[in-house]
């Protein structure tokens, strides 16, 4: 990497979903954060329609934003010239089964970093043309990225249908954190040409940072 210039590879990319193949991060160091959460700081996602628009119910996931605050999310709040803010950084588990089709409502450009379970084919994010689960247009699989041996994080736009297919005999766990005021569209635009990455922050960096 140098300042400014991102190292390019093969990535997928659609109109409302980016593979974010130079973006390493530590993902045991996040596994073992998350290992240190008491159980008693998860509690039970329940959209309320308030935080997504959904059509059909669904298996209770368990989300956790009550947590101290490692090297990882330090490094990531700063990581961007646009900042994360703190309040939107979750750690979401995702049972067996997945998650119907939904739109975020307040979340217009999405950035999740795959920590634990299986992933792969075996629990791709999905994106569809209605809420009707018979629309599926693409799957958006995490797998692992050449440039940083590691399985890659993905942007994408909130508010295009989404879903989980969790086909694994176990839960997966993501990091997921948004910018509610940029579009989907300009966050990528920043990062393609190296605006919206804070270069000095990115040297800097032990446990996330563009390669």
């Amino acid at each position: 990497m140098k300042d400014g210039m991102i190292m390019l590879e093969e990535k997928k990319t659609a109109q409302y979903c980016h593979e974010l193949t130079n973006l390493w991060f530590d993902r045991q160091y996040l596994s073992n954060h998350l290992a240190s959460i008491e159980e008693d700081e998860w509690y039970v996602f329940d959209c309320g329609k308030t935080r997504w628009t959904v059509q059909e119910s669904f298996d209770p996931r368990l989300e956790c934003k009550n947590y101290s605050w490692s090297d990882f999310h330090e490094e990531l709040a700063l990581l961007f010239n646009i900042p994360i803010m703190p309040d939107t950084m979750l750690y979401t588990s995702t049972p067996v089964g997945g998650t119907p089709p939904h739109q975020d409502r307040n979340r217009r450009a999405v950035l999740n970093f795959p920590v634990n379970g299986k992933f792969g084919l075996d629990s791709p994010q999905t994106f569809f043309e209605t809420f009707d689960r018979t629309t599926l247009k693409y799957t958006m699989p995490y797998k692992k990225s050449k440039l940083t041996d590691e399985l890659a994080p993905w942007l994408f736009k909130g508010q295009q249908i989404h879903g989980v297919t969790n086909e694994s005999d176990e839960g997966r766990t993501i990091i997921t954190t948004c910018w509610r005021h940029n579009s989907y569209e300009d966050i990528k635009a920043k990062i393609e040409d190296g605006t919206l990455i804070n270069w000095e922050q990115n040297k800097k960096n032990k446990k996330v940072k563009f390669i």
